[in-house]
Parts: C-alpha cells; structure tokens; sequence
C-alpha cells in the first residue's frame, strides 16, 4: 500500500505532498552542490599551471634584475669617466685660452710701446684697445703678472697699460690743442679718434667740446671786430647787424656739430657722446650770445628806446577816437618807430636763430634739449628779449595804426568797387601791411610764449584802436535824411569794416594754424565779430536815414489807385515805376559797396519793401476785381524778381504779400495767415 493511500484525508494528504516537495528540493541543492565542486577542481588546475608559469617569470625577472644592477653600476662609472674627461678637456681649454690671451695681452703691451717709439701713434691705440678689450681677469690676474714682464717692461701688465695710455692720453691732447689752434681739422679729426681707443673717451669728449667753444668764441669776436675792419658793416650801418651776428654764431655751431657728429658716433658711445658735448657747448654759446645780446642791448640804447615807447600815449590815435571834432594835438613823437621797428627785425633774428638751433638739436640729439631749457641763454631770452619784443612789437604795430589813420583818405569820387580793387579808404592797405609783417616775425621768432602774449595785444589794438576809429569815422560820417549823397564817405567805411575782417582772418589763417594757435583764432573771431556788429549798426543807420525813405517813396509812387481793370484794359504798369525807382537807388550803392555789404542793405530793404506792400495791398479792400488781380499778381511778381536779382532767398520775405495775392485771386493754399487774415483776403476782390 502507498503512503499516499495511507492518507486518510485531505489535509494530511497536503501535509505528504509538502514534505514530498521539500525532499525534491535538498536533492536539488545537493545536485548543485556536487556540479559546482567539479567546476572548482577545473579552476584549482588552471591556478596550479599557472603556478608553474609564474615561477619560471620570476626566475626570469630574478635574471634580470641582475644584469639590470650591473648595467647601471657600468653606467655610472663610464659617466663619472667620462665626466672626469671633459672636466680636464674644459680645464685644459681654459688654461690655453688663458695662455692665449696672456699671450696676446704681452704681444699687445709690447707692439704698443715698440709703436710709441716709433710714433705711430694710431698702431699704439689699438694695441692699447686689443690689451684693454682683453678680459679683466687676465689682465689682473697672477698668471698674467708673472707672464708679460719683460726685460724692458718689467712691470706687471696693468701698470704698462695704464701708464701708456696716462702717456698718450697727454700726448694727445698736447697735439690736438696744437692742431685745434692752427685749425688742422685733419690732425683734429686724427686724435679725436683715438682717445677712445686708450680708454680715455671723456678726456676726448671734453677736449672736443673745448675746441668748439674756442672755435666759437673765436668767430663770436672776430664777428664782433668786424665793423672796425670793414665800414660798410657796422652796427650803426647796418641795423641789422647784431642779427646775423647772432645768426652766424649758431649757424657756425651747427655746422661744426653736423660735420662731426658721424665721427663722434662713430668712435664713441652713440647718442650720449654728442649729447655730453652739445651740454658742453651750450655753456659757450651761453657766455657768447649774452656777449652779444649785452653788446646790442647797449648799442642800441634799448633801455632808453623801451622807456620811450612805453611813455608814447598816440596822441593823434586819441584825436581821432576822441577828439574829432577839435583840431588835433600836435604830436612831438620821442619814440621813433623806424627805430623800433629795426630793432625788432633785429630781435626777430635772433630768436628765430635760437628756434631753429633747438629745433636742429631736438631733432638730433633731443636728450639734450633740457639743458637747452635751462640754460642761462634761455633765461636771458625770458628775463630780457621776450619782454621787449612784445612792447616794440605793440608799439610798432600801433603807432603803424595811428599813422594810417592819421594818414587816411578816401578814393576818387566816382570810383567803383571790384573784387581785384576794393572801394576802401588807404589806411586799410597800410595797416594790413604792417599786420602781416609784424605776424610774420612773431611766427618766425619760433617762441610760443611770445605767440601766446603778443596776439591778445593785437587783438586789442584791431578791435579797440582800429575799429574803434572806423567806427567813429562811420559814427561822424552817417547820413542824415536830408541827404542825398550816394557816395557818402560812410558807405566806404562800411567797406572798411568787412574789408578789414576778411583780410584779417586770411592773413592770420595764412601765417598760424587756428587748430594749434588757441591766441590766434581768438584774434579772428573776436575782430569778424566786431566787425559784424558795427556792419549792423551801420546798415541799419544807413537804411533808417537815405533807404527806407526812397522804398516809402517809390512805393507810394508806384503803388497808387486801384486794381479795377477791364478786359480791353488789362495793364498795370505800377511794378514798372517801381522797378525804375527801385534801380535808381540801389544800382549806385552796387557799384560802391562790397557784396556783403550790399546784400545786408537789400535784406533790410526787402523786409521793409514786404511790409508795404502788404500795408497797400489791405488797402485795397473792394478796389480789385478779377482782372486787376491778375494784373496785381503780374506787379509783385515782377517787384520779387527785382527785388531778389542779388539773392533769391529774399523771396522769403514777401510770403505773406505772395499768399495774399494768391488769395484774392481765389487760389487754394495753405498759408501762415491768421483765419481772420485769410477770411479778409478772399474779400478784397469784388
């Protein structure tokens, strides 16, 4: 019987049936225990072969090791062997080229005494730079003391060398003293080249620098002496005398530093070398510019010259801008202004020259340009020169001034103007002579402190002294209403005035940069502006006494009636009259007044002629019909192209005249009348 028939119910039937299953399961386990110990002994016989292997790997590396260790102890003893090699090949090189040198060193020594006892003196100085080019280890050092003596020279080597070189540097410049005194440039140019070559390049140097100063004070005095040897060249017959003394001195220092400059660069340190020697040298041109400044200062009695100008009070200058209708003062001039002016050209020079001799050093050699700064030639320029170059040259340009205006006369009557030949009286043509001319030597005195001082003098002279007197000549000279002169000399001063400004702006443009030259664009713009007020003024006197007159009249001349025409009689001839009245009084003022001029005094007329017109035209409320307002239209059509022949843009001032018209003639447009202004225009016309 089964165990399972054995169950008698269901529950023990369950009861077999699980532990049936958990039997099935620990055989399972077992089964997996016993296949993976079978996988185990394969794996433990792959590890026991590779066992094997790996000792045979390690006997191998074992081996290796080995010759490895004795490889490197081979290494380092052929390393050391052959460091030990090249220790002595440097050690044995050293000593040779110490032999070497200590070798050219006493071949050096002995060629350059055997060449000062043969006085070959070039062959001595560059024996003498072999041996001193030679490092100083050698030269100083214990092999080399114990080497070069000689039985001749039984000293140790520095102690030749340097008594050589004391000895030549001596010789040297015992001769080139000798050379520079009988001016052998040759023998000059020999032994300034070899103090270098011994070492002694400052002795060189200062030597040099001496012979330029002596080279420069010899030509300072012999130019000085010149008036006793020649009498056509003195200081009281040529005023410009001291000038081109002053000139030739700098000129002759340029020349000199130019021509050598290569050769001082050449065999000495370039760049320092010439500035050392132009820094030297300045202290000669010091002490013989101040001679000659001090010479001319003296000659010329400038301290009495100055007080005078400083003391003139241009009394005929004060007559005109004060006293016009008095009798003039009699002028008993002290300060003569050909003097003046002399001595300024004079001055002129002399700047320019010390302008130009820093501006040549700047560009040369600018390291030395500070000592220039600070020289006492520049503080005497500053303490002296500056401050009388711009009281001769205020007093010359203003007493130039004075004696134009006092000179003054108008043109011809019956002159024209032209643009070849402006319609302005002389003194215009001499005082812009005198401006250019004094402008001219401010800009080639080449100083910027006496740009910065005299221009603002100018200014004040041009807008108080000038066009102050033109303005009284405008203001003495206006034309009343009575007046029917059309050649008033007030038209031509009108011309004066913008004359005046525009060739003042293009002579200053021509001689300053206004970018550069803050003084002088204030100088342009502050006298244009000057100017263009005082042409306003006079325009505007001009209009109000003869213009506006003569446009009343020939507009109500003109103008008068109504504008009721009929169709057989359809012509007005009233812009005609206007048009003949209108010539009569302009042409003449065309052909005396410049352009500008011109244009203002018909811009002012125009808008004058404008309000007229428009007044007239509102008059003729009910006196227009339709053919009358063409006809209307025709005559301010035909005034507009008169009026604006000269300058189209008149025509903007009659815009209200236009729009009205058009407006009677029942013309749609947008206008700038008033609703009210526009509703009474369409009504003029029945």
């Amino acid at each position: 019987m089964s165990v399972a028939a054995s169950c008698a119910s269901r529950a023990a039937l369950e009861e077999l049936l699980a532990k049936l299953r958990m039997e099935q399961d620990e055989v399972t386990d077992t089964l997996k225990i016993l296949n993976t110990s079978a996988k185990a002994e394969d794996k433990l016989a792959d590890v026991q072969r590779a066992r094997a292997r790996l000792s045979s790997s390690l006997d191998t590396a074992a081996e290796l090791g080995t010759a490895a260790e004795t490889a490197a102890y081979l290494s380092e003893s052929v390393s050391n062997r052959v460091n030990s090699v090249l220790l002595l090949y440097n050690r044995a090189l050293q000593a040779r080229t110490m032999v070497d040198q200590t070798m050219a060193l006493k071949q050096a020594i002995v060629s350059m005494y055997a060449a000062m006892d043969q006085r070959d003196w070039e062959r001595a100085a560059s024996a003498a730079r072999m041996a001193f080019d030679l490092p100083e280890s050698v030269r100083t050092g214990s092999f080399a003391a114990k080497m070069t003596p000689t039985i001749e020279l039984p000293e140790a080597p520095m102690v030749s060398l340097n008594s050589a070189a004391q000895d030549m540097c001596a010789l040297f410049a015992r001769e080139f003293k000798k050379a520079a005194a009988e001016r052998k440039m040759d023998q000059v140019t020999r032994y300034l080249k070899l103090f270098p070559l011994i070492g002694y390049d400052q002795d060189g140097l200062s030597r040099y620098s001496w012979f330029i100063s002596e080279v420069i004070s010899g030509q300072s005095r012999s130019l000085l002496l010149l008036s006793s040897h020649d009498p056509g060249s003195t200081p009281d017959t040529n005023p410009k005398f001291y000038g081109l003394v002053f000139a030739r001195l700098f000129e002759n220092v340029a020349v000199i530093l130019a021509q050598h400059a290569p050769l001082i660069e050449r065999h000495y340190t370039k760049g320092s070398a010439m500035t050392q020697i132009v820094e030297k040298v300045q202290i000669e041109i010091d002490t013989q510019s101040g001679l000659i400044i001090d010479t001319w200062w003296d000659e010329r009695r400038l301290d009495r010259v100055l007080s005078e100008v400083k003391s003139y009070s241009y009394p005929a200058l004060a007559a005109h801008l004060i006293q016009t209708n008095q009798d003039q003062p009699e002028s008993f001039e002290t300060a003569d202004l050909a003097t003046a002016s002399q001595i300024l050209a004079e001055l002129t020079t002399m700047l320019n020259r010390w302008a130009l001799y820093r501006s040549f050093i700047e560009e040369r050699w600018p390291e030395a340009l500070k000592s220039m700064y600070q020289s006492e030639l520049e503080e005497k320029i500053d303490r002296q020169l500056r401050p009388a170059f711009d009281v001769l040259a205020l007093f010359v340009f203003r007493r130039s001034v004075e004696k134009a205006v006092d000179l003054d006369e108008l043109p011809p009557a019956g002159s024209e103007y032209h643009d070849e030949a402006p319609l302005v009286s002389t003194m215009i043509d001499d005082v812009m002579y005198v401006l250019r001319t004094l402008l001219e030597q401010i800009e080639d005195a080449g100083d910027k402190k006496i740009i910065q001082s005299s221009l603002p003098s100018f200014r004040r002279v041009l807008e108080g002294d000038y066009m102050g007197t033109i303005q009284r000549k405008i203001r003495d000279s206006a034309p009343s209403r009575l007046s029917s002169d059309t050649q008033s000399p007030f038209l031509i001063y009108l011309n004066d005035l913008i004359i005046s400004s525009e060739y003042i702006a293009k002579i200053v443009r021509s001689i300053f940069n206004l970018d550069q030259v803050a003084e002088a664009q204030a100088l342009v713009d502050g006298v244009t502006s000057k100017a263009q007020d005082m042409l306003d003024s006079g325009c505007q006197t001009y209009f109000a006494a003869q213009l506006s007159t003569q446009i009343r009249t020939a507009c109500t001349t003109a103008f008068k009636g109504s504008y009721m025409l009929s169709p057989t009689d359809n012509e007005s001839n009233k812009a005609v009259v206007f048009e003949g009245l209108w010539r009569k009084t302009f042409e003449p003022l065309q052909k005396q007044l410049n352009p500008s001029v011109y244009k203002k005094m018909v811009s002012l007329s125009a808008g004058f002629t404008a309000r007229l017109l428009e007044k007239y035209i509102w008059l003729l409320d009910k006196k227009v019909n339709e053919m009358g307002a063409i006809a209307l239209d025709r005559d301010i059509s035909r005034v507009l192209s008169v009026i604006s022949e000269s300058d189209y843009n008149l025509r903007d001032k009659f815009v209200r005249v236009c729009q009205i018209v058009m407006l009677i003639g029942d013309e749609e447009i947008e206008t700038v009348l008033t609703s009210e202004e526009e509703h009474n225009a369409r009504h003029i016309r029945v």
